[in-house]
């Protein structure tokens, strides 16, 4: 009979049998997924990145952006092409 507090799935181990049974365990579900047939996902065409230039248009309007915002607050050194005050 099992106690109350332990279900059917809890199996007592000792520490020094925990590296063996996590070894154990992760062979037996790797071997699992091997055989459930995974050839479903290799046959499939591997996915075909899209094209770069968006995001390359989208790099070059924020670095422009930032720029330009950056440029605007900066102070004008005084001389011929400063702005009259």
């Amino acid at each position: 009979m099992i106690p109350a507090f332990q279900s059917e799935n809890v199996v007592p181990v000792s520490h020094a049998d925990l590296p063996d049974t996590h070894r154990n365990a992760t062979r037996s579900s790797t071997l699992q997924l091997l055989d459930a047939g995974t050839t479903s996902r290799l046959s499939s065409p591997a996915p075909q990145p899209g094209t770069r230039w968006p995001w390359w248009l989208g790099f070059v309007l924020c670095a422009g952006l930032s720029w330009w915002i950056e440029r605007r607050r900066a102070p004008h050194p005084p001389g011929r092409d400063a702005p009259s005050a």
